[in-house]
């Protein structure tokens, strides 16, 4: 079932899937931009 492999991205944080996932059920989703790290790229300024 969707909903579960997607509470459990969002869990482990999996971006790369969440993305995947949302591009599958959502109509329409189309992201705008990669996937970005804001909280790496913090940390390693």
């Amino acid at each position: 079932m969707e909903i579960d492999t997607l509470n459990m991205a969002l869990n482990t944080n999996d971006v790369v899937m969440i993305k995947s996932i949302l591009q599958k059920v959502v109509d329409g989703f189309l992201p705008s931009s990669e996937i970005v790290d804001w909280v790496y790229l913090e940390a390693n300024k």
